[in-house]
Order: structure tokens, then C-alpha cells, then sequence
């Protein structure tokens, strides 16, 4: 399975922005302040993105995000 052309183009921005500042060390709720969004917004972006990167945890989700050039 090619997830780098599956995932090409598939995220809202606001779910790559969460994604990063995961990422960077921030929390959910750093994260949420940061971007002037709910917590549950945040916390719903996150998930998202975990399932559409078929990944069993916020950090796998970094890690396959990293690896596919989706976020640095």
C-alpha cells in the first residue's frame, strides 16, 4: 500500500496544523490555545488523523505523518 499517494492531499489544514504542533512537543491543549480552537476540536483533528494514517497512537500518527513528508 502506497499510504504517501493515499494520504497526498487528503487533510484539512487545521488537521496537519494539530498534527505539527504535536509534533513540536505541544500538548492538545497548548495545541488549542495556540490555534484559538476547542480542545475538542484538537482532540477530534488528532484522531482523524490516527485513523486515516491507520496508526495505533498519537505518536505512531507523528511518527507515519514524519515519515510520508506530511509534516516535519
Amino acid at each position: 500500500m502506497d499510504l504517501k499517494a493515499l494520504m497526498r492531499g487528503r487533510y484539512p489544514k487545521h488537521v496537519l496544523a494539530c498534527l505539527q504542533l504535536i509534533a513540536d512537543g505541544f500538548t492538545a491543549e497548548e495545541a488549542a490555545k495556540y490555534l484559538g480552537l476547542d480542545v475538542e476540536f484538537v482532540e477530534d483533528c488528532l484522531d482523524q488523523a490516527r485513523r486515516r494514517l491507520l496508526a495505533t497512537s498519537i505518536e505512531h500518527s507523528v511518527a507515519r505523518a514524519i515519515k510520508l513528508g506530511l509534516i516535519v
